[in-house]
């Protein structure tokens, strides 16, 4: 008597066994000869279909995106006869500005947050950020204060920037993107 594993659950059964105990498969076998190992169940291609679906919904939202920015591209690029409206900046003092945030960062937001802002202030310092982008932040009354108001350029505006010295007084514009330990201002430009 030996021990062999059933075709159907793979477990080990007796030669002599009619049937598998485990899953009651008939076993039909001559104790000389071994039993082949259970064949493998296909796998679906439940998987694979799932991951073709993912896939092509993924691109077709990426298509979707490009159409839609192609559109507003069109749409946008003199189609029409009206010129863009000017847009308002709200002109604001480096202490105004950082302490209305510090008062309440939410009604500053709401004031401030996507908007261009027309700033005036003494260079505190002329930096790059982790990721290389130029930023130049400007001094506030108090030696100690933390928060700044912190403008960052493109990087055509490098050459300038490298001529400006701490303690200088300058004009920006720029779009204000709220408060990250300083009030961080976007797209920024030196005004003359």
């Amino acid at each position: 008597m030996a021990i062999v594993k059933c075709p159907e659950c793979g477990k080990d059964v007796s030669d002599s066994a009619v049937s598998c105990p485990n899953c009651g498969k008939p076993l039909q076998y001559s104790s000389k000869a071994p039993l082949e190992p259970a064949p493998q169940k296909k796998k679906s291609g439940t998987l694979k279909k799932i991951l073709i679906g993912i896939a092509v919904i993924f691109v077709g939202l990426i298509a979707l995106g490009i159409i839609v920015g192609d559109d507003k591209k069109a749409s946008s690029s003199g189609t029409s006869q009206e010129a863009a409206p000017k847009e308002n900046v709200i002109t604001v003092g480096v202490e105004e500005l950082c302490k209305e945030y510090a008062k309440n960062e939410i009604a500053a937001d709401k004031k401030y947050k996507g908007n261009l802002v027309k700033i005036t202030g003494r260079v505190d310092d002329v930096k790059k950020d982790i990721m290389d982008s130029l930023y130049v932040t400007l001094k506030r009354q108090g030696d100690f204060e933390l928060c700044q108001p912190q403008c960052f350029f493109d990087d055509e505006h490098e050459d300038q920037l490298a001529n400006l010295n701490k303690g200088q007084k300058i004009t920006i514009i720029g779009r204000v993107d709220g408060l990250m330990m300083n009030v961080l201002i976007k797209e920024a430009k030196l005004v003359n």
